[in-house]
């Protein structure tokens, strides 16, 4: 690996490790403050799935400024976040007037994973044809499956929040 590959590695490595970080406290706040107990399970798994993909890339990080080979991404356990309520339970909409942390982590938290997407697909990008962009476009795929299940989820939820709180301008 030349000496830019390596230097734009072990930039785009801390940046993904800040944004694991930022996923690590969200999801342990949000497991913290939610009373759904599906929520707090869901923000739970995902906030040890954030820390794995952390040391993961801590561990990369050092094989790099060692001049040691990078080890091929794992298969990192994924929540199951499938179904009609990938994050919260169904009972969560006979509460659904006041859930307003439990509509605001969801909207956070598909901020973050889509952020993630997008920082690991312009990485990806910016690497061009190689090993570096394959590396990008496996770590890309870890954040895949968390992003589409917030995006359900606050699909799901969203008309009928608006409604019950009156945001809804019909």
């Amino acid at each position: 690996m030349n000496q830019s590959t390596k230097q734009k590695l072990l930039e785009g490595l801390k940046e993904a490790m800040i944004a694991e970080r930022t996923g690590i406290e969200f999801f342990t706040v949000a497991a913290s403050r939610t009373s759904d107990p599906k929520g707090k399970e869901v923000f739970q798994n995902l906030a040890q799935e954030e820390a794995e993909h952390l040391a993961w890339l801590k561990k990369q990080y050092a094989h790099l400024l060692n001049d040691e080979p990078l080890e091929k991404v794992p298969p990192i356990p994924v929540t199951d976040m499938e179904g009609d309520h990938p994050i919260f339970s169904k009972e969560l909409r006979t509460r659904l007037k006041d859930a307003h942390f439990e509509m605001t982590a969801l909207s956070v938290g598909q901020q973050l994973e889509q952020a993630a997407i997008d920082r690991y697909r312009r990485l990806a990008e910016e690497a061009g044809p190689g090993e570096l962009r394959d590396f990008y476009l496996q770590l890309l795929e870890w954040e895949m499956s968390h992003a589409g299940a917030f995006s359900r989820a606050a699909q799901e939820l969203r008309e009928e929040y608006w409604a019950q709180n009156n945001f809804s301008p019909f």
